[in-house]
């Protein structure tokens, strides 16, 4: 018996690691997925494997070397699918084989279940997926009636099937007929009215990593893997961040901070708005940025920035920092109208059923639902909404922005008492910072205040930080009492 793998693809959905090696080199639980898929191979005495390159070809030649493979270079690689792989070596095919995709994780021996001398898919039954995939119908005998391309569950395919030698002709002559552009599996596609071609059900065995969602759910890669895979040296460095994973990484030859959202995270951030206010905030006031599949993202690191401390918050960094926010708010909603604002009250109302909790008396809750009326009533502009010390960078002279998941276009009193609220400012600070931002009314300041107190108290609530939300609360309470609301 022989084996082939298909393996010339970029794997765009596993990008930014596939910019660093192609997918079956990717490391899962210590072994790479090729020399994983050979390990089972060669437990089952088949010694005859062929692997198709493409991508990044020259990295899979120590791996050709030690496990003793035969490479072919598929040089269309961008241009064509698998099927064209696979005729690349259609003349190898001239006994039973095995042929399999490059991008499998296989838990244990497969070859084991094969039924010799009959054609067969090996497929494993699926709940769900995220991506469409094939389903195998079947009749009582396991024999393939019919495929849904397009279908979520059932008994799916894994992207292992086995020729047995007396089908050959037919698979051959269906293959050389199929699009270039066209998966491999198209060929037994359209020779099911010629053939007989089974499925033969494996359970919990094989798992292809097609995303950062497959590897996640199948507990396959965690951030720390993804986050060094991405790197050059396989190198990363966990920084700070309370609901994603943040590492600084050399990535193709430059510092850079890579962003995996915490498992989730998608309930309470809106991660396409979020790519969406990135792409026009100017760099003098961010890093540029790059997002990819499952919103990993990676961004520039501020080399000589830090994230500010107590004590940057004199005079000289209040000034760069309103200078920076009046760069950011100078950003009109009337001049993007493809955006939606933000509501306070669509906030207040799902970070409340989130938590299912009450923290205020039903007269402070109409005074906080007031002031979300009145801050609607401003003008429309772009706002950070979550300036945490660590999202405010500062070299001593410059302010840069990061992390704009929770950006939108707010008043900009929502980002002037965000600032307050999350930072140890004292009074005196206060007031300096609020005079420094032209024309900002101290009072609606304070109200603000309010308002982010409420919401991000429960933010922390939802997201099981109790020291930090009472931290809010306690907040939230003291400017209540402030305007006497009891």
């Amino acid at each position: 018996m022989k084996a082939i793998i298909l393996a010339a693809g970029k794997g765009t959905r596993l990008a930014p690691m596939t910019l660093i090696k192609p997918k079956p080199l990717l490391n899962v639980h210590s072994k790479t997925l090729l020399e994983n898929t050979v390990h089972f191979l060669k437990e089952s005495n088949i010694n005859d494997i062929t692997i198709v390159t493409g991508y990044k070809h020259e990295m899979f030649d120590e791996y050709v070397s030690t496990l003793g493979l035969k490479k072919i270079i598929n040089e269309n690689y961008e241009k064509t699918n698998s099927s064209y792989s696979l005729k690349l070596v259609i003349d190898d095919i001239d006994d039973d084989t095995i042929i399999m995709n490059g991008d499998l994780y296989i838990k244990s021996d497969f070859v084991r279940f094969i039924k010799k001398d009959v054609s067969q898919f090996i497929g494993q039954k699926l709940e769900s997926t995220i991506h469409p995939t094939w389903k195998y119908n079947i009749d009582n005998n396991n024999k393939v009636i019919s495929i849904d391309e397009n279908s979520k569950s059932g008994l799916c395919e894994t992207g292992i099937a086995y020729f047995a030698k007396k089908d050959l002709s037919i698979l051959k002559e269906e293959l050389i007929k199929t699009d270039d552009n066209k998966y491999w599996e198209y060929c037994v596609l359209n020779s099911l009215k010629k053939i007989d071609f089974y499925a033969t059900e494996v359970k919990d065995l094989i798992y292809e990593i097609d995303s950062f969602s497959d590897a996640i759910t199948h507990n396959l890669l965690t951030s720390d893997d993804i986050a060094e895979q991405c790197s050059d040296d396989n190198k990363a460095t966990r920084l700070a961040g309370l609901t994603n994973y943040n590492y600084r990484i050399k990535f193709l030859g430059e510092d850079k901070v890579i962003r995996i959202p915490g498992i989730g995270t998608e309930s309470f951030v809106d991660r396409p708005a979020e790519r969406k206010v990135t792409s026009i905030v100017p760099l003098t006031i961010c890093p540029k940025t790059e997002f990819f599949d499952w919103d990993v993202k990676i961004t520039d690191y501020l080399e000589g920035y830090h994230s500010i401390v107590d004590e940057d918050l004199n005079t000289d960094f209040f000034k760069s920092f309103v200078n920076a926010l009046k760069e950011l708010h100078s950003i009109k909603f009337k001049d993007h109208m493809d955006f939606k604002p933000m509501s306070m009250h669509t906030e207040i109302n799902k970070y409340e059923s989130l938590a299912n909790k009450k923290i205020v008396t039903d007269t402070q809750r109409e005074f906080i639902l007031s002031i979300a009326d009145e801050i609607e009533q401003d003008d429309q502009v772009l706002c950070h909404r979550d300036l945490l010390y660590g999202n405010i960078m500062y070299n001593g002279k410059d302010v840069k922005l990061i992390d704009f998941e929770y950006s939108g276009f707010s008043s900009k009193y929502w980002d002037l008492g965000n600032f307050i609220c999350e930072s140890n400012i004292n009074e005196e600070q206060r007031l300096e910072f609020i005079s420094l931002y032209d024309g900002a009314d101290e009072k609606k300041v304070r109200k603000a205040q309010i308002i982010v107190n409420y919401i991000w108290g429960y933010w922390y609530i939802v997201n099981n930080s109790l020291q930090y939300s009472k931290i809010h609360i306690d907040a939230l309470m003291n400017n209540l009492n402030i305007f006497d609301i009891k």
